[in-house]
């Protein structure tokens, strides 16, 4: 009997090292998401979240996307800490590309609830300013602080595993 427990212990220790050598990226289901891009950002923002950064505008973060479109999307959460390419590539191996600000405000419109569990936050990776004060690269960033769910503007080089990124399906 002990020697059959062992065993059992044995195969799910080699099972769970083969998990977390792959990554143990956390995934979820495609939304099907209607998306307008004739609605300026700050205004479509203030619509969905709580709080969203004064940052937070068309003029800051240019969309690619013009009229209407309706696209899948799903959230991924890589384990570990990645750069923004590396995470850009991670995607692209999913078939995904990187949401941009309006999508993931659609994104959160669609579902209607808070989707995120305490202490992750979503990023989208398509939408990139270069700010005049610090011409590093800024993200968008919905996260709830102090319970109100909200949207920032992030500068990261590397992103650690509390970040989820919004991908869309290519």
């Amino acid at each position: 009997m002990k020697n059959e427990l062992w065993a059992v212990f044995v195969v799910l220790a080699v099972v769970f090292c083969i998990l977390l050598a792959q990554g143990g990226d956390d995934q979820f289901n495609l939304l099907r998401v209607p998306v307008n891009y004739e609605v300026a950002l700050e205004k479509q923002a203030a619509r969905v979240f709580q709080e969203v950064s004064v940052d937070i505008t068309s003029a800051l973060f240019f969309e690619t996307g013009s009229g209407r479109a309706v696209l899948y999307m799903e959230p991924v959460r890589f384990m570990g800490s990645w750069t923004t390419k590396e995470v850009v590539e991670k995607l692209d191996r999913l078939g995904l590309r990187p949401a941009s600000a309006v999508e993931m405000t659609a994104y959160f419109k669609r579902l209607g609830r808070w989707p995120l569990k305490k202490g992750l936050s979503l990023v989208a990776l398509g939408s990139e300013s270069v700010r005049p004060d610090d011409l590093r690269r800024v993200y968008t960033c919905a996260r709830a602080v102090a319970g109100r769910k909200g949207m920032v503007p992030i500068s990261c080089e590397v992103w650690p595993d509390n970040y989820m990124f919004l991908g869309v399906a290519q």
